[in-house]
C-alpha cells in the first residue's frame, strides 16, 4: 500500500486535513424467486428480494501519534427493507444438434422498488447516511444471451449482456444516468457423479460513468467488478437440489467475498406428452 502525502512548508504548519478511513461493508439478500415454463422452451420468472446491509466507517487524523486512538470516530450505520423485484423471461432458441450450442436468449426487468439513495438523509457533521438503501433507483433492463456446449463429462456455458439503466428526473438534483453495464461470464461445469457437481467460472462487468444533465458527476468512474466464481451443486431429491457457489473478488471494484446459497425446488412438473 502507498504511503500518504501532504505539504508541509514549516515544521509545525500542515496545509489540508488529511485522515485514515476503513469502511467495512455487509449485505445480506434473501430472495423468493418462481419459475413457469409456458412451454417446453420459453419460461418466465418472477423474484423478490429481502436487502439488509451494514456499513462501518473507522476514521482517525494521519498526523495524531500512534497512542492517541481515542481520537477514533466510528460510525455504525444499516438499512433493510424489500429490494429491487424483477421479471425474467427466457426463450431456447437452438437445440444444440449437429455440434452447435444451445443458445437461449433472455430479457430481465428491474424495478426500483427498493428504498432509493437519493430518499435516504444524510448526517450533516459525518456526511453519511442516516440509512442505507436496498435498491438502486432506477429502473433497469436486460437483455443478454446464454450458450451452453454439453461435453461428457464437462458443459461449457457462457453469457453476455447489457443492462440499461433508465435514467431518471429527480427533483433536487436533475436528470441522472447511472451508467449502463456490459456483463461477460464464462466458464464450465462438471459433473461429478450422478448426483454432484463443480463450477468454475469468469464474471466482468464493466459499469459507466454516472452523469447529471447529461453530463459525468466529478470523481465517477467507470467500474470494473470482476469476480471468480466456484459452485457446487448436490441434488438431494429428484425435485431438489442445493447449490453453493463462492466468489472472490479479482479487482478492486469487486467485493472481497460473494457467497450464495440456492435451493431450487419443482413444486410441480408437466407429464411428457401433455401441455
Amino acid at each position: 500500500m502507498g504511503q500518504p502525502w501532504g505539504f508541509t512548508f514549516l515544521p509545525a504548519l500542515l496545509i489540508g486535513s488529511i485522515d485514515i478511513k476503513k469502511v467495512s461493508r455487509d449485505t445480506y439478500i434473501a430472495a423468493v424467486a418462481a419459475r413457469y415454463g409456458i412451454t417446453p422452451r420459453f419460461e418466465i420468472e418472477v423474484k423478490v428480494p429481502y436487502v439488509n446491509r451494514s456499513d462501518t466507517t473507522t476514521a482517525r487524523p494521519l498526523n495524531l501519534g500512534a497512542g492517541e486512538d481515542q481520537r477514533l470516530i466510528t460510525e455504525k450505520i444499516g438499512g433493510e427493507n424489500i429490494g429491487d423485484a424483477e421479471l425474467a423471461l427466457r426463450y431456447q432458441m437452438t437445440q444444440g444438434q449437429g455440434g452447435w450450442p444451445y443458445v437461449i436468449g433472455n430479457f430481465r426487468a428491474k424495478s426500483h422498488t427498493g428504498t432509493s439513495p437519493y430518499d435516504v438523509e444524510f448526517d450533516d457533521k459525518t456526511f453519511l447516511q442516516k440509512t442505507l438503501p436496498t435498491g438502486s433507483g432506477f429502473w433497469g433492463v436486460q437483455p443478454s444471451l446464454t450458450m451452453i456446449t454439453p461435453s461428457d463429462p464437462a458443459v461449457i456455458f457462457a453469457n453476455v449482456s447489457y443492462l440499461w439503466n433508465i435514467e431518471r428526473k429527480l427533483e433536487q438534483y436533475g436528470r441522472i444516468d447511472p451508467g449502463n453495464a456490459i456483463g461477460v461470464n464464462f466458464g464450465m461445469g462438471l459433473s461429478l457423479n450422478e448426483k454432484a457437481s463443480f463450477s468454475l467460472a469468469y464474471d466482468l462487468n464493466v459499469i459507466g460513468k454516472t452523469k447529471q444533465n447529461g453530463e459525468p458527476i466529478p470523481l465517477s468512474e467507470t467500474l470494473k467488478i470482476a469476480s471468480l466464481l466456484f459452485g457446487y451443486s448436490y441434488r438431494v431429491t429428484p425435485d431438489t437440489s442445493v447449490n453453493i457457489s463462492i466468489g472472490t473478488g479479482i479487482t478492486a471494484d469487486a467485493p472481497d467475498m460473494q457467497l450464495a446459497v440456492r435451493v431450487p425446488t419443482a413444486f410441480f412438473s408437466r407429464t411428457q406428452g401433455k401441455r
